[in-house]
């Protein structure tokens, strides 16, 4: 497989050590992505780039085909903060509510502490489940932004500002609001002037119309296969998630970690924005967060980087910065799953590893998936037996222990339902409707299981007065 890949999409442009094209392939044919994208990225120029495979239209993927950013938008939206901070209209440690006076929280005192800082470090105390019941719902309706951000205002906080690092996709809509209401412009407008267009991002995807007619579909893992996904764009959650674009467009972007805030020969941020980006910030995993990126070590190489990955239906983006060395690496892929996460990222972290003359890891290996599914399928069989053979005792002689068979298929039953429908869930830290959403085949099979275990309790509570009347001995 990888040597179909690299002998029928050569596309890399440039001379990178050969070792990170034939490792990128590797990756893409063991995750069976259909299309993956890179770019190699020294000081204030692309060293290389290029890309193998087809987009979610059949047509060959390039450098400059747009997929989903996923969460590496937050550290676009941090950009377009900066770019505020830079110009003296907006102040890190400002409350958001001077520069956004319409924002509400159900504790009025609590939304008039959180500052901006606090929203970038993803520290505002707001609860994570709060941001993302409300994310991933395909508003493109003018006034999209801010019709989430006030819907806040029912919620209350689950920490003090300041206490805690909690990943929320609230935080960055509440900074995309801001921008808005303190410039005047829609968000993707502020984008395009103060970001895409000083930095060059020409395959940038940031409303509902430019997706519609250049975002090609992503594709979705589903029973062992890859398939093409639905188009999808939310308006509504470009500050977070849902921009878009090629990774010749992030390698501009890595320039401003690489090339001390400078792109094209002029300023894009100061120096100075730049080191506030990169934190030290609060702890989160084995590093920190700084204003929206993520500050970790590659172990491998001894290094520092500013990185961030995401990843939205269909589509999986990394971007890792090495500061020091001058060195960052794009890697995007049309497929993605929660589950394949360790997998995806493994490719451009593995591959900035081999640019800076070290040895990758071994990939991680994952039979979460597969595990999974046949958990999920046997249970939905069992289900469906115990529901066929209540509905035949009801037309047969019934048992002499009743109980038995009620307590025991209706109790399989309840906790299959209250099992699948509440512990699911909590256990991918995922709703229903993104487990659909996200991991289609095991929604599917999360329903039907949901479906199934209620019915035979139902079932059994309905047939139990019979059996018990009809019981041998009685009447």
């Amino acid at each position: 497989m990888l040597s179909v890949v690299l002998l029928v999409f050569p596309a890399p442009v440039g001379q990178p050590p050969g070792d990170v094209t034939e490792f990128l392939a590797d990756r893409m044919a063991a995750v069976e992505a259909p299309g993956m994208s890179y770019a190699l990225v020294n000081r204030d120029r692309i060293v290389s780039s290029g890309a193998w495979g087809t987009d979610g239209h059949g047509r060959p993927m390039t450098t400059h085909t747009p997929v989903g950013f996923g969460s590496v938008a937050k550290p676009v939206t941090a950009v377009a903060v900066m770019r505020l901070v830079d110009a003296g209209t907006v102040g890190l440690d400002d409350p958001v509510f001077e520069h956004l006076p319409w924002f509400r929280l159900a504790d009025r005192g609590h939304a008039e502490r959180i500052t901006v800082r606090h929203l970038l470090e993803q520290t505002s105390g707001l609860a994570p489940a709060d941001g993302y019941a409300r994310s991933d719902i395909g508003d493109n309706e003018p006034g999209a932004l801010r019709r989430w951000v006030e819907s806040l205002a029912e919620t209350g906080p689950n920490a003090a500002p300041g206490e805690r690092h909690q990943y929320n996709p609230a935080n960055a809509q509440i900074l995309g609001a801001m921008v808005e209401e303190v410039s005047g412009l829609t968000f993707a407008e502020f984008l395009h002037r103060e970001v895409l267009g000083p930095l060059d991002m020409a395959d940038a995807v940031a409303d509902a119309a430019t997706a519609a007619a250049k975002l090609p579909p992503g594709h979705e893992f589903y029973f062992g296969g890859v398939r093409v996904g639905d188009a999808e764009f939310d308006t509504s959650g470009v500050p977070y998630g849902y921009l878009a674009g090629s990774v010749t467009d992030l390698a501009h972007l890595a320039m401003l970690h690489t090339n001390d805030g400078r792109f094209g020969g002029r300023e894009v941020l100061s120096e100075r924005a730049v080191r506030d980006l990169r934190g030290p910030g609060p702890r989160a995993g084995n590093g920190h967060y700084g204003l929206s990126w993520r500050v970790d070590t590659l172990r491998t190489v001894d290094t520092t980087i500013v990185w961030h990955a995401g990843a939205s239906p269909g589509y999986h983006t990394v971007l890792v910065t090495a500061p020091d060395t001058g060195w960052a690496v794009a890697v995007q892929q049309n497929v993605w799953s929660p589950l394949a996460d360790p997998q995806l990222n493994a490719a451009a972290l593995g591959a900035l590893t081999i640019a800076l003359g070290g040895t990758p890891d071994p990939p991680p290996g994952s039979s979460t998936s597969t595990l999974l599914l046949a958990g999920m399928g046997a249970l939905v069989l069992v289900l469906a037996a115990g529901l066929g053979w209540t509905a035949r005792r009801a037309f047969r002689r019934c048992s002499r222990r009743p109980w038995l068979g009620a307590v025991g298929w209706g109790g399989l039953g309840a906790i299959a339902a209250l099992g699948v429908g509440v512990w699911l869930p909590g256990a991918v830290d995922l709703t229903l409707r993104h487990i659909l959403l996200f991991l289609p085949d095991v929604g599917q099979l999360a329903v039907a299981a949901v479906v199934l275990g209620s019915a035979l309790v139902l079932a059994r509570l309905v047939l139990l007065p019979f059996e018990l009347r009809r019981r041998p001995g009685t009447g």
